[in-house]
């Protein structure tokens, strides 16, 4: 394998540890069912980009929500 296929490889972990704890961090959020499948579909519809907009805007939110 090629260095090319590795760093390939190791982005695509960083991409998939991203995308599932995101989708464990809305499944632990104390959110009402709409706002939670609203959340867990834009991850899953665009996952790098909706991962990273839950943990900028959507788990913030939620703890300002908590406090």
């Amino acid at each position: 394998m090629d260095a090319v296929g590795i760093f390939g490889s190791i982005f695509a972990l960083i991409v998939l540890a991203l995308w599932v704890t995101a989708l464990v961090g809305v499944a632990k959020a104390k959110l009402d069912a709409t706002p939670k499948a609203i959340w867990v579909l834009i991850i899953v519809i665009a996952p790098f980009i909706g991962a990273i907009v839950w943990f900028a805007i959507g788990s913030r939110s939620h703890r300002s929500e908590l406090n």
